[in-house]
């Protein structure tokens, strides 16, 4: 595994495990949310992985999202993190 796919995976881990996020983290779900159109929060599905929910305006409540929408969107998230990690090492 190269090192950057190890760094890509703790940024993901880091982002449903609870922790406290880092800079990078925030930017990736940041930039996740704005692609998204809606802001967005990362959840684990009971230790299957990971789901999205939308937020809602007020930030008091959350709606899960289909099954499609959450592959989407993973694919999207390990992208964007990889992206990143590319672009913070050059």
């Amino acid at each position: 595994m190269l090192i950057v796919d190890k760094i890509m995976k703790e940024i993901v881990s880091q982002l449903t495990n609870g922790s406290e996020r880092s800079h990078t983290s925030r930017e990736i779900l940041d930039q996740l949310s704005q692609e998204f159109g809606h802001p967005l929060e990362v959840d684990t599905d009971n230790g299957n992985g990971i789901t999205f929910k939308v937020l809602n305006e007020k930030g008091d409540g959350a709606q899960y999202l289909s099954s499609a929408e959450n592959e989407e969107l993973k694919k999207k998230l390990f992208d964007i993190a990889q992206s990143m990690v590319y672009t913070n090492m050059i």
